[in-house]
């Protein structure tokens, strides 16, 4: 599958954000021991910041606020930014739900 949701959610973000990045495609069906390395479970995305892993998409996407918080997607006031995450946390659930039928 030449498409991961949550690889496109960070995308997105690095995209909103002018981040220059070296994306590395790698195959989930055999994957190599480079992905072991920056993810305990080989799992993507990850993004690797100065010598340093970040995992999960959500993580990556609020890492990436606060290393440029001039572009910050989130809004600034504290009760629409945990609206915001929580209609996130929502359609997670959904799209896991969709993928298991």
């Amino acid at each position: 599958m030449r498409f991961c949701p949550w690889c496109e959610r960070v995308l997105l973000y690095l995209s909103r954000k002018n981040a220059s990045v070296e994306v590395v495609n790698v195959n989930l069906v055999d994957k190599p021991t480079f992905l072991f390395q920056k993810h305990p479970e080989g799992k993507v995305p990850v993004l690797e910041h100065k010598g340093q892993n970040i995992i999960d998409s959500a993580l990556i996407s609020e890492y990436l606020d606060w290393i440029h918080p001039h572009t910050s997607i989130l809004p600034s006031d504290p009760y629409l930014k945990a609206k915001q995450r929580m209609l996130a946390g929502l359609l997670e659930g959904k799209k896991l739900l969709f993928k298991r039928n």
